[in-house]
């Protein structure tokens, strides 16, 4: 479950790297995973358990999608994963910049979440990732039956016992031994999978599990104010949707969805100052936004408000409505210093400066 406080948050490229330098102990010994949500699905769960899940609908999904017939199933599912078919496998990269480019990808104006795992992988020939593959396939909710189904192809026979160990514990893919080099998008993605579980009780089948209720991870939230500029720095960085989607050459960052109303009409001059000395004077204000806009349109706004107001210099401090913040300890957006007139003499700041903080500023009565 997502905390109403995520660990970390990052609003540039260089912070981000930066930040997970801490784990390049883990990196190197392949137990880091990377996967990016949007902040409003609160939960690590596969596309076969939203809503009501089945074992009958999940083997109905996959007879449909013509997969039951293929030979390797676990390439099979991979596969329909790739395709927009509901299944237990979970996309996973462990490469953090390929999960920073689907974090900040969505159109929606919405915050996006990275969860890191430190786990453990498993090679894709492993036992415990062949019979939860099978289990996928299996179209009762009788364990017993589907134990002894599975055996029929060991040497040596697993216990129910030890098959319902595995059966509900989840496990992540080592992503060096998925050999699957005609799918160029999980390639350029250097994506790999968390397989998902199920519940068992009383011998049945039951709903497929989660992974983040017992597995050892950690948030990062992208804030959306950001996203703009962290698509630009990792189009610098050649992280682009050509890169991404090697399959398709065409794609490009598509828009966000237009603003459900001006920023000027869903923000609040909290409270505000005027000092004068001389001829020269200040204006400064902390303005409270209730919505999301990126920081080029709180920019363009501050330049506008600026130059409506008749004061000198303007200092602007734009903070979320605590109602909308990710982060309650840290909901300053975006700090703009715009400089109408030269004062040489009193050291200002260059015209039309803006600065960016990561910083909270309290705002009274706020």
């Amino acid at each position: 479950m997502i905390e109403d406080e995520a660990e970390h948050q990052i609003t540039c490229v260089e912070d981000y790297l930066n930040f997970l330098q801490q784990f390049d102990a883990y990196r190197n010994q392949g137990k880091l995973f990377y996967r990016a949500q949007l902040a409003s699905f609160q939960t690590v769960i596969p596309s076969i358990a939203h809503g009501k899940y089945s074992k009958l609908y999940e083997v109905k999904r996959l007879e449909k999608s013509n997969l039951v017939s293929g030979t390797d199933r676990f390439y099979n599912i991979a596969y329909g994963q790739h395709q927009g078919v509901p299944t237990r496998f979970l996309d996973f990269t462990v490469d953090p910049l390929v999960a920073l480019f689907f974090a900040v990808s969505p159109t929606v104006r919405e915050d996006s979440v990275i969860f890191i795992f430190i786990k453990p992988s498993l090679r894709r020939e492993d036992l415990h990732i062949d019979l939860l593959t099978k289990l996928a396939f299996w179209g009762s909710t009788d364990f017993s039956s589907f134990v002894k189904s599975f055996n029929e192809q060991l040497s040596e026979p697993l216990s129910e016992h030890n098959a319902l160990t595995l059966a509900t514990k989840p496990v992540f893919v080592d992503r060096h031994s998925i050999v699957d080099a005609g799918n160029l998008r999980m390639c350029a993605q250097s994506g790999t999978f968390a397989i998902c579980s199920n519940v068992i009780e009383d011998g049945r089948i039951k709903e497929i599990s989660g992974i983040e209720s017992t597995e050892s991870f950690l948030t990062i939230a992208i804030p959306f104010e950001y996203k703009a500029k962290l698509r630009r720095e990792l189009s610098d960085r050649n992280y682009t949707p050509d890169k991404m989607f090697a399959d398709d050459r065409s794609r490009e960052f598509p828009r966000f969805e237009k603003a459900k109303g001006s920023l000027q009409s869903i923000s609040k001059i909290v409270d505000s100052n005027i000092n004068r000395k001389g001829l020269y004077s200040k204006y400064g204000a902390h303005i409270a936004l209730n919505g999301l806009f990126t920081v080029g349109e709180i920019t363009e706004y501050a330049r506008r408000f600026a130059y409506s107001r008749a004061e000198d210099r303007v200092w602007l401090w734009f903070a979320r409505d605590r109602v909308n913040a990710l982060q309650h300890r840290n909901n300053l957006v975006l700090t703009a210093d715009i400089m109408k007139k030269s004062f040489p003499s009193l050291d200002l700041l260059a015209d039309e400066s803006f600065l960016y903080h990561d910083g909270y500023v309290p705002i009274s009565n706020y």
